[in-house]
């Protein structure tokens, strides 16, 4: 129940004024659960334990019926977000309503009052021709069917409101096949963090089926499905340009359907956001960035998974100062602990390579903007990310490594790594999609068997970086995601905390060699 009422506190927050006011007036002036909305409006609670000994209303008992008053009132709060938002766009707002009115409708209908239920079913049948919503033109479409045969009205209006439900029935199935289609193609990357190559021939043979209707039936959702699933089509097959197209295509169609549907777009430019990373052309992906933060809603999901990439892209550009600032944003939003555990657990990662570039680089500055993080406790904050053999685990047993080597384990830092290299010889041997994460480890091996001499660790290590220089991104993962930061910046930056580690400076002429075998700035990917 923490969640959910962490969750229902955020939104009525956001959406309806003077919250406070409403609070007391539905709960009759409870002092109690005044008192426990104040505590959640104040604070997060991880667990139920926690908001028990802080919200102080009693113990466990005491403190779930007063939570369960809370979440009722809350409840019949989020009914009325239709009609008393303080924020949202004019089509949330009227998609709100159209399902208030889609229950008012049929309850009206319920109980014969006939001249009510068609009022409503008027304002429905507006809305959802409005901004395109099948459903709400199919209900209210039946509702005026009922009043005119009821009422005995001309046979004509019988006759177009029929019209209306077969046409618009015909477009919900569409729209509804449409967006299981996309979530059967979607699910294998929202469990694995990774594309599976295989879905890319059966998104093709739904995109098939589908294609027909594209831009000849109005259903805003039907569109939305159908452009989500040809780029995943496209980005699944590494067809990244085809996947920009999409994306523009897509674009184009939502500036171009006569209302705001800022969710809608802010989709596609994370989903190109994404594309540019394939591309390497960050900065493109960076204006992007900026669009979707703009038109996203603080606190929903796609905030948080837009935030995300804007984390990404500060660490290819290697400005991880903005990198910590879009990290303490997210992870000190009241919000974050609604998320899944496996979304919390994906920014305990990139927190860990937050503090690893600040401790292999020295950066002091950086170094209060961090978290600190313990490689004894690393594993256990990720648990969902054990199972994961292919996708950001991957990531992960990198990042032990180099924990441990920044916290000085030289004893178990060779055990980490030669794991590390069974890892890849068992899971990764034959698998091109992972070539670079390969060579990165056999760099790390390298690490080990030079005991901390920088300059043989990068002699040896140059057939391995200049084959890395010329390998691609992988193609059925989420690149961003498997590689937080560049291999060849990390590469670097083991070099230079390797330098310090044995008393040597980082002069002119080291910095030279690290450009000539490394690539300028280790970052020869940059665009």
């Amino acid at each position: 129940m923490i969640k959910e009422l962490t969750e229902l506190v955020l939104l009525v927050e956001q959406s309806i004024p003077r919250p406070t006011e409403l609070i007391s007036s539905l709960s009759n002036g409870n002092p109690d659960v005044i008192q426990l909305y104040g505590m959640f409006h104040q604070n997060s609670f991880r667990t139920e334990a926690e908001a028990i000994e802080m919200a102080g209303v009693g113990e466990r008992t005491k403190f779930r019926k007063v939570a369960r008053e809370l979440m009722r009132i809350l409840e019949i709060m989020v009914l009325q977000i239709g009609s008393n938002a303080k924020s949202g766009t004019c089509q949330l707002q009227d998609r709100l309503r159209g399902y208030e009115l889609m229950a008012l409708v049929k309850t009206l209908v319920t109980l014969s009052c006939k001249n009510s239920a068609k009022r409503y079913a008027e304002e429905l049948l507006h809305i959802g021709q409005t901004y395109a919503r099948p459903e709400f033109v199919v209900e209210a479409s039946k509702a005026l069917m009922d009043y005119v045969a009821i009422a005995g009205d001309d046979p004509k209006s019988f006759d177009k409101y029929y019209e209306l439900y077969e046409t618009h029935s015909g477009y919900r199935v569409l729209e509804e096949k449409a967006q299981i289609y996309l979530e059967r193609i979607r699910l294998p990357y929202v469990r694995k963090k990774a594309f599976q190559k295989e879905n890319g021939e059966v998104a093709s043979r739904y995109l098939q089926e589908l294609e027909p209707h594209v831009g000849h039936i109005t259903s805003h959702h039907f569109h939305l499905s159908y452009y989500s699933l040809k780029s995943y089509r496209f980005v699944t097959e590494a067809r990244y340009h085809e996947a920009s197209l999409v994306h523009l295509e897509a674009i184009r169609y939502f500036e171009r359907c006569g209302y705001t549907c800022n969710n809608t777009l802010t989709i596609f430019y994370y989903l190109e956001i994404v594309n540019c990373f394939y591309l390497n052309n960050y900065k493109r992906g960076a204006r992007y960035y900026e669009k979707a933060i703009n038109l996203s809603s603080v606190g929903n999901i796609n905030w948080f998974g837009t935030l995300e990439l804007g984390f990404y892209l500060r660490m290819y550009e290697a400005d991880y100062e903005g990198a910590a600032a879009i990290y303490a944003t997210a992870t000190k939003h009241k919000k974050f602990f609604v998320l899944r555990d496996i979304q919390q657990e994906s920014w305990t990662i990139l927190g860990a390579y937050l503090y690893i570039v600040q401790q292999l680089s020295g950066d002091e500055t950086l170094q209060l903007q961090v978290p600190k993080v313990r490689s004894s406790r690393f594993r256990n904050d990720i648990k969902d990310f054990s199972q994961d053999k292919m996708g950001m685990n991957i990531a992960v047993l990198a990042a032990e490594v180099l924990l441990e080597f920044v916290e000085g384990k030289d004893d178990s830092l060779w055990d980490r790594i030669a794991a590390l290299e069974k890892y890849r010889e068992r899971y990764l041997r034959n698998s091109d999609d992972t070539h670079r994460s390969q060579l990165f480890i056999k760099i790390l091996v390298i690490l080990s068997r030079y005991n901390y001499d920088g300059d043989k660790f990068l002699d040896k290590a140059r057939p391995y970086l200049e084959e890395l220089q010329k390998a691609p991104l992988q193609m059925s993962n989420q690149a961003h995601e498997l590689e937080i930061v560049p291999y060849e910046r990390l590469v670097r930056l083991l070099s230079e905390a390797l330098r310090r580690r044995n008393g040597r400076a980082v002069g002119f002429q080291y910095v030279e060699k690290m450009d000539r075998v490394i690539g300028v700035g280790g970052a020869i990917r940059n665009n």
